[in-house]
């Protein structure tokens, strides 16, 4: 298996994560967003974005699509929840995360402060940046929180494809220098804590540091 999009990318590292859980072997290629190759949207997906996973004749986009492919195809490790109530919530808190989540942390503030001064060699919009925090987020910090209020985890007391698909964000945004506030969100920054010790967790950030210290 190949795995097609740069590593940094919370969607990327959803699907290495759910790789690295089911001890799959797979190459990638480290290709941003910015600077793909021009035939991209025709060999391999119609809306040139990242990940995209190549698997024998397959080419499938999107990050969701291919952990639950991986779900399906290599049912062995399961990510995902197999009691129904668990299965749905897990599900949800993946679509929460591939939207409000990435459009209020990952698009508006690690794409702000990080991906365009310094790879597109654009200013950031201030503006964007201080209404993620100061309007956006604490609703969603909120939500969260509340949410582990009864559980280790967001679909119970084991983690889950929802765990993976929540804090690869919070990666990304602790990158460009945005933390959980421990004492307004504490249940919530005492779970991306544990999330962070988990063994498949703690192995891609590591290799992310030291492809970061690479290719900085």
């Amino acid at each position: 298996m190949e795995l097609i999009g740069i590593r940094i990318s919370p969607f990327v590292r959803k699907v290495r994560l759910v790789l690295a859980e089911k001890k799959l072997d797979y190459t990638i290629k480290d290709w941003a967003p910015f600077s793909l190759p021009d035939n991209y949207k025709e060999d391999y997906h119609p809306m040139g974005k990242i990940p995209l996973l190549v698997d024998g004749d397959l080419k499938l986009p999107d990050s969701s699509a291919i952990c639950t492919y991986l779900e399906a195809k290599y049912p062995e490790i399961s990510i995902f929840p197999k009691k129904p109530e668990a299965l749905g919530t897990a599900l949800w808190f993946e679509e929460y995360a591939d939207t409000q989540i990435a459009t209020n942390l990952t698009f508006a503030i690690f794409f702000e402060r990080v991906v365009k001064p310094k790879y597109l060699d654009t200013p950031t919009d201030q503006k964007v940046v201080d209404n993620a925090i100061e309007n956006e987020i604490p609703p969603m910090f909120d939500y969260l929180n509340s949410a582990l209020e009864k559980s280790k985890f967001l679909a119970g007391d084991d983690y889950s494809i929802a765990d993976f698909s929540i804090c690869t964000h919070f990666v990304n945004v602790g990158y460009a220098n945005y933390f959980i506030d421990k004492e307004r969100w504490p249940k919530l920054a005492e779970y991306f804590e544990r999330v962070k010790t988990i063994p498949s967790f703690k192995e891609i950030l590591e290799d992310e540091i030291k492809f970061l210290a690479e290719n900085n």
